[in-house]
């Protein structure tokens, strides 16, 4: 953390503290608390300090560095990876160079190591797994988030699907995709027209046709 992190979060210690009507730690246990913890970043303690205080045991008493760790820790579990099972029925995928596949460092990583391994899918399975589980919990440790990226496959019609479905469940975003789907089909406004006349919706035909006669040039 930086110096003005540190700051703030020793300010959030004390303040955790006279919430409680505890007198602040010493700036040598703020000291130890930081060395212990530190390496979490202060997103993620700001966040254990307040799932502490909202605690109905432990935030009657004021934060020790295992409450902090404790919270953070239950936090990084649901932290959107998958389990070892689901993250392995996502790299299996990845093996049909044709299929586009939205993966994760961890996965693409875990199955660096255990493709080789295929078609011994038991075995391939088990090493994904030792691999993932150890990845994984390394991330945590490091308070990484996940980061969820587009595998592309060289068939293009079956892109399309599964990028809007990354989309739609929030693990890939629109800078993610910008390039890699399919532009929009240009709008074909004479059929449009001719929709509208063939309807005997005249107001809207009219104007259409002037909207196509101003960008045509055409008075």
């Amino acid at each position: 953390m930086n110096e003005n992190e540190t700051k703030e979060f020793f300010a959030l210690l004390d303040q955790a503290c006279e919430a409680l009507g505890k007198p602040v730690k010493s700036m040598g246990a703020k000291v130890m608390f930081l060395e212990l913890l530190g390496g979490y970043g202060f997103k993620n303690l700001r966040g254990a300090v307040m799932a502490h205080l909202n605690d109905p045991e432990r935030g009657r008493f004021p934060p020790a560095p295992a409450d902090l760790k404790a919270q953070i820790e239950k936090a990084l579990e649901n932290d959107g990876r998958p389990t070892a099972d689901e993250a392995f029925s996502i790299a299996i995928q990845l093996q049909d160079e044709s299929a586009t596949v939205v993966t994760n460092e961890e996965i693409s990583q875990a199955w660096a190591v255990a493709r080789d391994i295929m078609p011994d899918r038991v075995g391939a399975r088990m090493a994904f797994r030792s691999a993932y589980e150890r990845l994984v919990s390394e991330a945590r440790s490091g308070a990484r988030p996940v980061k969820w990226f587009p595998s592309i496959g060289h068939d293009v019609q079956g892109r399309d699907g599964v990028l809007q479905e990354g989309l739609r469940k929030g693990l890939l975003t629109h800078e993610h995709v910008q390039n890699l789907l399919p532009a929009p089909a240009p709008k074909n406004e004479m059929v449009d027209l001719i929709g509208m006349v063939a309807t005997g919706d005249k107001e809207k035909a009219r104007m259409a046709l002037s909207q196509i006669k101003l960008k045509l040039g055409v008075k």
